[in-house]
């Protein structure tokens, strides 16, 4: 069975449960919103790619930041997440057994959008805008942006944390705060509702980290085959994505529930991006620590100790 379900506050609930075959492993994956981070498991689970590797992947929503995902890899609870790789940034700088096994893209995905009204940054002076949760890729992009507008938190504006863009579209629509950030497929949504476009974060994180998997150290030891396992697949996603478009927008538009020629766009916007092996930009990924580890005041790390490249080196070594 494929199953998609939300944690929130502890509670998990079912919302999303398209059939499939039951495989003999149970991966259980995490994930902050519903957005493109998924299309390369939608695919690899309407391909079969984790069938054939006797995986059965659910996929669970975690809105309350990286200390949760945290948590629940070190307890058992989840065996992967997918996110934003600041995220298994800061909580390994906060002291989780936590490694990073992939990349799914290396590239900054966020946008920032002004309010009713507000075609500037001039135009949030002494507004509220919306950063993602404290440690994610959401925090820092709207932290970065704020520096190249000379905005200071708390004299200039204020900053509110909430870690689903889901829920920063809606506060963006309500009024409740007047700038916010976002990712794609909302980008479009965004737009569509009349919001201006502020900043694409890309244009000032320069060679940086996108998404990714990691896992706890545990698992890595103990279970590494299966960690190999659920990364082919995975990968094996990514790649039909790439080079299957057509059947690629067929399965967004399944998943999201969106038209085409939105989902079309999406896939122009976001898949030419993704890394077809699982390549880790380690420049980035040391940028990116040394940032969080300063706002953490702590020495940033060496960037292998957040990092295990034995797996997509072994899948990569195959295909040879």
């Amino acid at each position: 069975m494929w199953r998609v379900r939300s944690l929130l506050a502890g509670i998990a609930f079912t919302f999303l449960l398209p059939a499939s075959s039951f495989a003999s492993d149970l991966v259980r994956v995490a994930f902050p919103s519903i957005t493109a981070i998924l299309w390369p498991m939608w695919a690899s689970r309407d391909q079969g790619f984790y069938s054939s590797e006797g995986i059965e992947v659910e996929l669970i929503q975690v809105r309350l930041g990286s200390a949760t995902i945290a948590q629940a890899l070190l307890s058992g609870g989840l065996t992967f997440a997918s996110t934003g790789l600041p995220v298994a940034i800061t909580s390994r700088l906060a002291g989780a057994e936590t490694i990073i096994i992939a990349a799914s893209s290396n590239t900054v995905e966020f946008q920032i959008y002004g309010g009713k009204g507000i075609t500037s940054f001039d135009g949030l002076r002494g507004k509220t805008v919306a950063s993602g949760s404290k440690g994610s890729g959401g925090e820092i992009g709207m932290t970065a942006t704020l520096q190249y507008a000379g905005l200071v938190p708390g004299k200039d504006l204020n900053v509110i944390y909430i870690g689903n863009s889901n829920d920063r579209l809606t506060a963006l629509r309500t009024d409740l705060v007047q700038g916010t950030i976002l990712s794609p497929p909302l980008t479009r949504v965004a737009r569509l509702d009349g919001f201006t476009r502020l900043l694409t974060v890309a244009n000032i994180l320069t060679d940086w980290v996108g998404n990714g998997y990691f896992t706890g150290k545990r698992l890595v030891q103990q279970n590494p085959g299966l960690v190999e396992r659920f990364l082919r697949a995975s990968l094996k996603g990514t790649r039909f994505l790439k080079n299957e478009r057509k059947k690629a927008i067929e399965i967004g538009v399944r998943y999201w529930k969106s038209p085409e020629a939105e989902v079309a766009e999406y896939y122009d916007d976001i898949v030419p991006n993704l890394e077809d092996w699982g390549e880790i930009n380690t420049k980035g990924l040391s940028r990116a620590i040394a940032l969080i580890a300063k706002q953490r005041n702590q020495t940033p790390p060496q960037v292998q100790d957040f990092i295990d490249v034995r797996f997509i080196n072994a899948i990569k070594q195959a295909r040879k």
